[in-house]
C-alpha cells in the first residue's frame, strides 16, 4: 500500500488515491457488491479491510484536508470519508463531519460499517444521544438507520432499554431499511433482555412488517433456546 500518511491531499495525491483505489478493485467482488447494495455511487470493489488500512493512515496525517477534498466518484471514497470521520477523537470536531457523512449515506453498507466504527459512542454515550434524537426526528431513511444502528451498537444496556423501547414505538416508517433495523435492535434486545423484550413484543404496537421480522430473526438466533422461539410464534401480527 502506498503511504498516505504524510500526504498534504493537493489534487495529484487525491489522484495517486484515486489510482492506487483503482488498482485495488477486484471486478469480480465489485458484482458481487452490487447485488446486496443500492448505492448511487459506482462501486469499484476494493475491500472494506484494506479502506479501514487507508483511513488509519489518512486519520495520521493530514486528515481535514482530506476530508476536505474526497469526492463522491466511487461508493469507496465515500466509504473512505465514513472511515476516517468515524476515527476522529475529538467530540466537536467528529460531530462537525458527522453530519458532512450523514448527508452522503445513501445504503445499508455506508451506515453500518460507519456505525460499526464510531467506537468513540460507547464512552461518550450521553454526548450523542442528542444526535440520535435528530437523526431519528427527520424520518429520512438512512439518517433514521444511523440512529437505530447507533443504538443496536452502543446503548443495548440496562439504562437505555426504555429510551430504546419508546424509540421503537414512535418509529412509524414504511422505509424498509428503516423497518430491517428495526427488527435488528428488537433482536439484540431480546438477546440480552429477553422478559423486558419479550413484553415489548406482547405490546404488538409495531408495524406489521417490523413485528414479524423481529420474531423471525429472534427465532433465527443461535442465541435464543427452542421453547422460547416457540413461544414467540403467538406475538406474530
Amino acid at each position: 500500500m502506498m503511504d498516505f500518511t504524510q500526504a498534504s491531499w493537493e489534487r495529484e495525491e487525491y489522484a495517486e488515491l484515486l489510482a492506487w483505489l483503482k488498482n485495488e478493485s477486484e471486478p469480480e467482488y465489485a458484482a458481487f457488491t452490487k447485488k446486496g447494495i443500492s448505492s448511487k455511487y459506482p462501486i469499484s470493489g476494493v475491500r472494506i479491510p484494506k479502506l479501514r488500512k487507508l483511513a488509519t493512515q489518512i486519520r495520521k496525517g493530514n486528515y481535514p484536508a482530506f476530508l476536505a477534498i474526497c469526492d463522491q466518484s466511487f461508493f469507496e471514497t465515500v466509504l473512505l470519508r465514513g472511515l476516517v470521520t468515524a476515527g476522529i477523537k475529538d467530540l466537536a470536531e467528529l460531530e462537525e463531519y458527522f453530519w458532512d457523512y450523514a448527508e452522503l449515506v445513501d445504503d445499508w453498507c455506508l451506515c453500518d460499517t460507519f456505525c460499526n466504527s464510531l467506537k468513540i459512542v460507547s464512552k461518550n454515550q450521553k454526548h450523542f444521544l442528542p444526535m440520535i434524537e435528530t437523526l431519528i426526528a427527520t424520518q429520512q431513511e438512512f439518517k433514521v438507520r444511523i440512529g437505530l444502528v447507533l443504538l443496536l451498537c452502543y446503548y443495548v444496556d440496562a439504562p437505555y432499554l426504555e429510551l430504546i423501547f419508546n424509540y421503537l414505538r414512535r418509529i412509524q416508517s414504511e422505509a424498509y431499511y428503516v423497518q430491517m433495523a428495526e427488527a435488528w435492535l428488537i433482536c439484540e434486545v431480546f438477546v440480552k433482555f429477553p422478559e423486558l423484550a419479550e413484553k415489548f413484543l406482547a405490546e404488538r404496537n409495531l408495524p406489521k412488517f417490523v413485528q414479524n421480522k423481529a420474531i423471525s430473526k429472534i427465532r433465527d438466533s443461535y442465541r435464543v433456546d427452542q421453547m422460547t422461539k416457540d413461544r414467540l410464534v403467538k406475538y406474530r401480527i
